[in-house]
């Protein structure tokens, strides 16, 4: 599953059991706890590149 997905389903759980200011405070809660930090894929393929080049096979 993605976060956005994720992210779709606690909302409905969310607002199927609370409304309001409680349901305002529940979501933002749960925004606080699920930030995340983006990958910098590029650097990380580099990366695996350069360990299969220097074993000179497939080591994954």
């Amino acid at each position: 599953m993605t976060l956005v997905t994720n992210e779709y389903v606690w909302k409905n759980t969310v607002y199927s059991i609370a409304e309001g200011d409680e349901a305002s405070m529940m979501i933002l809660g749960l925004k606080r706890f699920t930030k995340h930090r983006g990958l910098d894929a590029i650097s990380l393929r580099r990366k695996i590149a350069k360990q299969l080049i220097e074993a000179n096979e497939y080591c994954f």
